[in-house]
Formats: structure tokens, sequence, C-alpha cells
């Protein structure tokens, strides 16, 4: 099992994502987050502050490479970063139901 973690810009780009993913039975479960990101840049030193949407949503590990591959042909430029966090320990119950909700692998 893994958390999926994407940034993308725009509050509805988020929505649409999760949504994407969960018809195509390829995460669980979603949310998103706005934060501020901190940033320095590299000629002139300055921090500056963005905004992004942050997703996080759980899925099996042996999906990854389907998500990432629907996402960079759905989403090809809107996606700031795509990784995932593998979850170490999972009640075996939460763990059965994120397996039979996504498609077997």
């Amino acid at each position: 099992m893994i958390l999926l973690r994407a940034t993308v810009e725009k509050e509805s780009l988020a929505e649409e994502l999760i949504e994407t993913l969960i018809r195509e039975k390829l995460i669980f479960d979603g949310t998103y987050s706005l934060r501020k990101v901190f940033v320095q840049n590299a000629k002139t030193e300055s921090i500056f502050v963005k905004s992004q949407f942050l997703i996080t949503a759980r899925t099996k590990a042996l999906l990854y490479q389907q998500i990432e591959v629907l996402l960079k042909e759905v989403f090809p430029k809107q996606i700031e970063s795509l990784y995932a966090v593998p979850i170490v320990y999972m009640d075996e119950s939460q763990a059965k139901i994120v397996k039979e909700a996504t498609l077997p692998v």
C-alpha cells in the first residue's frame, strides 16, 4: 500500500484528478488541501511563497505505474509533482477495503 501524492495549482484540478482516479478504480479515496510552499530562487537567492493543492490518496503500490501513465495522458502539464510514500502499517480490515475497492493486480 502507498499514499499517492500529487501537487497542482488549481482546486478544480485537484477535484477532477481525484474523481478520475476513483472512477478508474486506481485509488480507494483521496483528499486535497491548500498549502503554501516556500521556494528559493536559484539566481537571486530570494525566497518566495506560492500556493498549491496537495492531493493524497490511498492505493496499491502496484497501481502506481498505471496511475502515472493515466495522469500524464489526461493532465499532461498540470501536475507539478507526483510521487508515492509507502504505508508501513495498516489495520488489516482497512487494507482489505482498499484492496477490494481498487483494480486487481
